[in-house]
């Protein structure tokens, strides 16, 4: 499995793989892909890393 740099991106939330729009608003509120935000995708689930752990809370109180 792949992971991240936890010095870049210390902060993880998982989520199911059936969450429409999520990239979408991912982009609107955070900016591009490797911005403020980066994903590992799998089969059932999807890791998200943030650099901030506001950006982490934000996107938890939205999806997860």
């Amino acid at each position: 499995m792949r992971r991240l740099k936890k010095e870049t991106w210390p902060f993880k939330i998982t989520v199911e793989n059936t969450t429409d729009g999520l990239e979408d608003w991912l982009v609107e509120k955070m900016g591009e892909f490797r911005g403020r935000w980066n994903a590992v995708y799998n089969y059932n689930k999807s890791d998200y890393y943030f650099r901030t752990q506001q950006d982490a809370v934000t996107f938890s109180l939205r999806w997860a």
